[in-house]
């Protein structure tokens, strides 16, 4: 039997074997990591939420805030998106600009 602590173990081997290139310490890495790591791939590839979530077990919205995190550069052109979408008037007589 594949325990998590074995699976932590044999990550953290790799990532001490190939060395400080990849920018994270065998510290850094667990299995625990794996389950936000595929979420994360799977939002990245469209796929709903709510099957996010089905897939990995989670049985709350704690998996948004891993999510979030690390989807930050995935949602960094969200709010000029949104704005550019529509004509917003956010102070009363006053036009947003969109440049």
């Amino acid at each position: 039997k594949i325990t998590s602590a074995h699976l932590t173990k044999e990550l953290r081997a790799a990532v001490n074997f190939i060395g400080p290139s990849l920018g994270f310490v065998e510290a850094d890495v667990s299995a625990r990591c794996l389950r936000a790591a595929g979420a994360n791939a799977l939002l990245l590839a469209d796929v709903d939420g709510d099957i996010i979530r089905l897939i990995g077990r989670w049985r709350s919205d704690e998996m948004l805030r891993y999510l979030h995190t690390q989807a930050a550069p995935l949602m960094a052109d969200y709010a000029s998106r949104m704005l550019k979408a529509a004509d917003y008037n956010m102070i009363p007589n006053q036009s947003v600009p969109m440049s």
